[in-house]
């Protein structure tokens, strides 16, 4: 499959004008350059619609005022949505596409602007809650932690010296400790 790739605004003003100057026609000059030939024809008919191409943004934020608007044109005015996209200025008719399935579905209400992404008082993981409420316990912990060593050092040399007695009482040979 192709992969999809961007074209700059002048670029398609330019592919535009080429095709209402008349030299060449829509499908060849899609061919030659990899593109749909619908697209191109999407773009002139936006072209003569708005003098420029240079309106269309993708990341446009639409309020449920203006996605109303847009849905009810098309029912009521019985639009095809190419038409209404090109009015409203919406850059394609899937986005269209997407209201009116939102609007049949749940109607106005369907059509509020939702953020997405992350939010934005995100709460502290857990992990690192602990690791911040346990700095105070972590100084008494570390105290209990060289305590009991040093305890279990010492119970090891009580054990060993018990052994060494308890060997020359018996007249064997003590036995070593690896530590």
């Amino acid at each position: 499959m192709k992969r999809k790739t961007k074209f700059s605004i002048s670029f398609k003003e330019a592919l535009v004008k080429e095709i209402l100057l008349g030299t060449v026609r829509s499908t060849a000059l899609a061919a030659n350059h990899g593109i749909s030939a619908r697209y191109l024809r999407r773009l002139v008919k936006r072209y003569e619609d708005h003098g420029s191409l240079s309106h269309q943004d993708s990341n446009t934020i639409y309020d449920k005022t203006f996605k109303v608007a847009c849905v009810l044109s098309v029912i009521k005015k019985r639009l095809s949505l190419s038409e209404a996209a090109s009015s409203f200025g919406i850059p394609s008719d899937s986005t269209l596409v997407h209201w009116m399935k939102l609007y049949g579905e749940f109607g106005e209400e369907g059509l509020e602007t939702t953020k997405v992404g992350r939010k934005e008082n995100m709460s502290v993981p857990k992990n690192k809650k602990k690791k911040e409420s346990s700095a105070p316990e972590g100084s008494a912990l570390q105290e209990e932690l060289e305590y009991l060593r040093a305890e279990n050092a010492y119970l090891k040399k009580l054990s060993a010296l018990i052994q060494q007695d308890e060997s020359k009482a018996s007249g064997l040979k003590p036995k070593l400790s690896k530590n």
